[in-house]
């Protein structure tokens, strides 16, 4: 599980999309704790995308996570709206 973007920690805009690989389930998306409703099915079987999600100015924690075995496998970041 991936998500993409991770280096561009300053952004300009308040909407964005993310876009996660995962090659065992379905993930799920939080922005600052609160999960994303809509979810596109990429170019492949293993890709995710979110569009047009919502930030707030400031930081702002980006979690992506689904089951792997019982097991939830995590990834995160912060990013920085200006």
């Amino acid at each position: 599980m991936y998500i993409t973007g991770r280096r561009f920690t300053e952004r300009d805009s308040l909407n964005d999309n993310f876009t996660v690989y995962c090659n065992f389930d379905k993930p799920i998306l939080e922005v600052n704790g609160k999960k994303m409703p809509e979810i596109n099915a990429g170019l492949t079987p293993v890709h995710y995308v979110w569009n047009n999600i919502k930030l707030r100015k400031g930081k702002n924690k980006i979690k992506t996570y689904a089951k792997l075995n019982g097991k939830t496998i995590i990834d995160s970041y912060e990013i920085s709206v200006r």
